[in-house]
């Protein structure tokens, strides 16, 4: 039976019909055959959606006009002006005997669109027909691509601009223009520029946002808060000090008795030197605080070991230490978890 079967199984397969394939041909070379392929389609390429000119009638006619391609956009430029405006364009023009035609990578960044950032830096660059005022919305793409295209004209508007601008904005907004130009290494004058109006952040805000600053930046700014804080306790002691010393009318006055008739006695408070008279008993009894300060009040913190001066210029007491071993602990840790974070994603990933 088992015979049986396999002899009919063995008819069956006999019986099919084979595929018999071609062989592949190429030409010989030197005994070898090398397979060529046959395809033949062309690299495919994106269709131009639409089409922006930046060309006047002179540049038709003396032919200087060139196209930039970004993505689906083709831009008709003239090329002696972005050749004088970019440093980029100036050499890919003069390379391999003038090119008419560039293709250009913008960045990666997928919003606003590249052909959207290419045209703000064409119209904030070229002066042909009117350069476009660079504003808020602007301002990072055309920082980034006067970098990226090496325009020294667009880079000196964009200082200009934050220069103008940066002490109006608001603490966050003049945070991010210093993250800018900390990124795309921009004159630290303009970097000098963003720093008053970060500084109105508050010390929190400033924690929270440290990354986006360097070291010695953020160092700064805290230098800077911490003089304000000194200048801003000097000036409440100033206040509470002028307002010790009080005058009132009374009917006679309580050190010489003094009285006037039908009339009230104008007292004066001097809590300086713990007296209190009339003006002919207070000729010559001042403010000791301001004799001795010459005008340059200064506010004191009374230790439990000392009284000392609020400035940038006192050591702190020794009693003091256990606070600053706190708040520095407390500023280690706020530190530590941003990358505790980054540390743990990864180990996810």
């Amino acid at each position: 039976m088992f015979e049986a079967n396999n002899g009919q199984h063995l008819s069956t397969y006999s019986s099919r019909a084979r595929s018999h394939s071609p062989q592949k041909r190429g030409t010989p070379n030197n005994g070898d055959t090398r397979i060529v392929s046959r395809s033949k389609s062309p690299q495919k390429r994106k269709a131009i959606a639409r089409t922006l000119d930046y060309l006047n009638s002179q540049c038709h006619l003396e032919g200087c006009s060139a196209t930039v391609v970004v993505e689906a956009t083709k831009f008709l430029v003239c090329k002696h002006q972005l050749s004088h405006a970019s440093e980029y364009f100036r050499n890919v023009f003069t390379a391999d005997g003038g090119r008419s035609e560039v293709n250009v990578v913008v960045s990666d960044m997928s919003v606003p669109s590249p052909a959207t950032q290419f045209r703000w830096f064409i119209e904030s660059s070229v002066p042909c027909p009117g350069l476009k005022d660079i504003s808020d919305e602007t301002l990072e793409t055309c920082m980034r691509l006067a970098k990226r295209f090496v325009a020294l004209g667009l880079e000196a508007r964009c200082s200009k601009y934050i220069h103008q601008n940066a002490l109006s904005r608001q603490p966050i907004v003049a945070l991010c223009w210093l993250n800018w130009c900390l990124k795309h290494r921009f004159d630290p004058t303009v970097q000098q520029s963003c720093m008053p109006a970060v500084a109105r952040l508050s010390l929190t805000s400033l924690e929270q946002h440290r990354h986006m600053l360097s070291e010695r930046i953020y160092a700064d700014l805290l230098a800077a808060k911490l003089r304000a804080c000194y200048e801003k306790a000097v000036s409440v002691f100033q206040t509470i000090h002028r307002m010790d010393h009080f005058t009132c009318e009374l009917p006679q006055c309580p050190r010489c008795g003094r009285t006037k008739e039908h009339m009230k006695v104008r007292v004066l408070a001097n809590p300086c030197r713990k007296l209190v008279g009339c003006e002919r008993c207070m000729r010559d009894a001042g403010c000791e605080i301001e004799a001795k300060a010459q005008g340059d009040l200064q506010a004191y913190y009374q230790c439990p070991h000392a009284l000392l001066p609020l400035n940038d210029n006192t050591e702190e007491c020794q009693c003091q230490t256990a606070s600053l071993s706190a708040h520095l602990r407390a500023q280690t840790e706020r530190s530590s978890r941003p990358r505790q974070r980054l540390a743990s994603d990864r180990s996810q990933k």
